[in-house]
């Protein structure tokens, strides 16, 4: 194995967060990030990781940290919306999902976000206003 090579880190990472050993998971990105500082998708992973076991503080701060990286990152700024949903902080939710839309107005996943995390507040029908696409409602509901 190539101890140098930042992808074999993350790809373990992957591997033992699907395996459900998530610290042994962080480890391994962690030294995806020793390797490579800017490894964003590393942080992005630390970040799911911290959501999955309702650390909703830690995921934000390594999804900024995979965003400052690159600030068009559509999986980061997607999983920190959702984050940011489960803390219950919709406005933040809405700006970083409006980022995401600008990056990419036609991204399905944020499309659909949108639509998950602002329907139960009874604001799903501002939706074709906040994303200003006029295609907006086909493309959630169908």
């Amino acid at each position: 194995m190539d101890v140098g090579n930042a992808d074999i880190y993350n790809n373990m990472g992957l591997i033992y967060k699907e395996l459900g050993q998530y610290d042994k998971a962080v480890e391994e990105f962690m030294k995806t990030v020793f390797l490579d500082p800017n490894y964003a998708k590393a942080y992005n992973n630390i970040g799911v990781v911290c959501y999955i076991q309702k650390k909703y503080r830690g995921a934000i701060q390594n999804y900024r940290k995979a965003i400052d990286i690159n600030n068009n990152n559509l999986d980061a700024l997607n999983n920190l919306a959702i984050a940011y949903k489960a803390l219950n902080q919709m406005e933040k939710a809405k700006v970083v999902l409006k980022q995401a839309l600008k990056s990419d107005p036609e991204h399905p996943g944020t499309n659909y976000n949108m639509a998950v995390i602002f329907r139960p507040r009874g604001i799903f029908g501002r939706l074709f206003t906040i994303t200003g696409a006029s295609w907006c409602w086909g493309r959630i509901l169908i």
